[in-house]
């Protein structure tokens, strides 16, 4: 669910503060990402009879690629961009935090002080900026994620008949990977929604005044950035735990 934090008096340009979507990733059950992680570890340690099983599996080479990207580069920067959500709330928490409190009391045609102004400008610039590094950290990842689903979907389909050669471990990971690039995706779109309504408030092309500073409710942004930061935390405990899965040492341990 979002959390908008638009403001009535900008209504035309749709300014928000931010958006629970852009916990998506991070609330995805942590089952799915093991049910990732597994299908990631097994094609690991399939790789010495990569080609044997080519001969019959066409698309089991690009999707051991994809596994091993997934491994390498794909998930440990979503572990990161956790990481990252992390700094950019906490940021955002004191920030705006300390501008709440210094409008509290204003009325909405009461002059915004100077010092206030300054403060705010400041404060919606830098969310602005880092709206705009989140934006474009993410989407290289989201790419890399449709890329992991489609590589899954074209094996899978190949697949199916040769699930007992494979081990019982192997089944369709199509709800998993459909979870995780549709919850990218929301992620992607948050991020640049709010990017382009900030660019408007830190642009100047809108005036910062007592009015636009009440009407964007920041008490309610406040909320969603704690509620993302503690999700975002929760996720590196998950992440965490799939380790074993992901280099396959659950397979070799015996363990289910």
């Amino acid at each position: 669910m979002s959390v908008s934090c638009l403001p009535p008096s900008a209504a035309s340009t749709g300014s928000a503060l931010t958006s629970g979507e852009l916990s998506s990733i991070f609330s995805v059950p942590g089952a799915t990402w093991t049910t990732i992680s597994r299908r990631v570890g097994t094609a690991f340690l399939l790789h010495d009879i990569e080609d044997e099983i080519a001969r019959t599996i066409p698309g089991f080479p690009a999707l051991a690629a994809a596994c091993d990207a997934w491994r390498i580069r794909t998930f440990p920067g979503l572990v990161a961009q956790a990481g990252a959500l992390v700094d950019y709330c906490a940021s955002s928490i004191g920030a705006f935090g300390a501008l709440q409190k210094s409008i509290t009391g204003l009325g909405t045609d009461q002059p915004l002080p100077a010092a206030i102004h300054a403060a705010a400008v400041a404060a919606i610039g830098e969310l602005h900026d880092a709206t705009i590094a989140r934006t474009l950290a993410i989407a290289p990842l989201t790419s890399d994620v449709a890329s992991f689903r489609r590589a899954n979907a074209i094996a899978d389909a190949q697949i199916e008949s040769y699930v007992a050669r494979l081990g019982p471990s192997w089944a369709s990971l199509a709800p998993a990977t459909g979870a995780v690039d549709d919850a990218c995706g929301l992620v992607l779109g948050a991020w640049q929604a709010i990017g382009a309504d900030l660019a408007d408030l830190a642009s100047g092309s809108i005036a910062i005044t007592s009015q636009l500073l009440l009407s964007l409710d920041i008490a309610s942004a406040l909320l969603s950035w704690r509620h993302l930061l503690d999700e975002a935390q929760a996720f590196a405990s998950v992440a965490v735990g799939q380790e074993r899965y992901l280099d396959g040492s659950w397979l070799s341990l015996g363990a289910q």
